[in-house]
């Protein structure tokens, strides 16, 4: 999900092509672009039906940063995990470098939600799972990215009597592997119930227990974030240093799925708890630069302003979750008014739509 690098913070997240963002100071963020302009052709052929891949993870070994993300259908387990690589963040020059794993129906796990751990030796351990049977991990050939030989997918975190796990991310400090996934439920817009929990072990194998001992196999879990007042549902997290980053919905906008950085703070027997509430970023929701383009047409820009108004003369717009109004005043439009109906993306980089006349549009966030 996030890297840090040459001073600058590099955000990956779920989307059309997975978007990709820039920030000098981790709160003020610019739409750059997305990984695949053209989905890599393997995709379908594995996985009939996917769209966009989602849950992208980022890490750095064997000379390049390598991006880990799900491919798949919503709760299907026919899934599997690719890849792409470069040589350095922040432009062009990302590799396909093909699938890592797969599941299929039968298999005691989904291979969504990747997460990889690298070990100070270079060795990289793929951690990844989604409901059925758990958490898993696996252990990566460091040259080919690949599974090594006869490498068997260990379960790591589960649930007994409940299969609602998924996410995990993996950490070290002070000597321990702390292992965070999320519980229960997401997806549900303000009726998530989603949350992030963690447990640790000294071994990256296991076993994860919980702050009162509880094995994570087990179903234990110590909570670092769960849904309470406005922001429901938080999970499906990262950590990067003291940073700790998760989605979650916001209540008092619609439920729209934002996404959170706050700072973790360590205890003296070292388990994490969040030092202070999450703020969202300042691209979050609909304000901001785009390139509106009306299909046929020429594109042209519109800034979506915070009162409500665009840059386009006396134009306003409106929204209702991930639906958007835009009018545009004009003396020769039924009822003094063009009217656009947009459907934002859910990583609010994209939107489509149509006009008032039925006309296909599109929107790209600029800035």
């Amino acid at each position: 999900m996030l890297a840090k690098s040459e001073g600058k913070w590099h955000l990956f997240s779920t989307g059309n092509g997975i978007p990709y963002r820039l920030s000098d100071d981790g709160v003020s963020w610019k739409y750059v672009k997305e990984i695949f302009t053209t989905l890599p052709a393997w995709h379908k052929e594995l996985v009939p039906g996917t769209r966009n891949p989602w849950a992208p993870d980022i890490s750095f070994w064997g000379g390049r940063w390598r991006l880990v993300y799900s491919v798949s259908t919503f709760g299907s387990q026919r899934s599997a995990i690719g890849m792409a690589s470069c040589e350095k963040l922040g432009g062009d020059g990302w590799r396909d470098e093909g699938p890592v794993f797969i599941s299929q129906k039968g298999d005691p796990y989904n291979a969504i939600d990747p997460n990889i751990f690298v070990e100070k030796d270079g060795t990289p351990w793929l951690s990844f799972g989604s409901f059925w049977q758990g958490i898993f991990l696996l252990k990566l050939d460091p040259k080919t990215g690949k599974p090594i030989s006869n490498a068997v997918p260990k379960c790591i975190a589960a649930r007994p009597g409940s299969t609602a796990i998924e996410a995990p991310f993996i950490t070290l400090r002070g000597g321990w592997y702390y292992l965070f996934v999320s519980h229960d439920f997401c997806c549900r817009g303000v009726n998530s119930t989603y949350k992030s929990v963690v447990g640790r072990s000294q071994k990256i194998e296991g076993p994860y227990l919980d702050r009162d001992g509880k094995p994570l196999l087990q179903g234990g879990g110590t909570v670092v974030s769960q849904g309470q007042g406005r922001w429901r549902g938080p999970g499906h997290c990262a950590v990067v240093g003291d940073t700790f980053l998760c989605h979650a919905y916001d209540a008092e906008n619609n439920g729209i799925p934002t996404l959170f950085m706050g700072s973790l703070r360590w205890d003296r027997s070292g388990w994490p708890s969040l030092k202070d509430a999450p703020k969202p970023p300042k691209w979050m929701g609909l304000i901001g630069a785009w390139e509106h383009t009306p299909e046929g047409g020429a594109a042209t820009m519109l800034t979506f302003k915070a009162d409500g108004t665009t840059s386009a003369p006396g134009g306003t717009w409106s929204q209702e979750g991930q639906t958007v109004t835009v009018h545009w005043p004009d003396a020769k439009a039924p009822g003094g008014a063009w009217q656009d109906r947009l459907t934002l993306a859910r990583d609010f980089a994209t939107y489509q739509g149509v006009n008032l006349q039925g006309h296909p549009l599109r929107g790209r966030r600029v800035a």
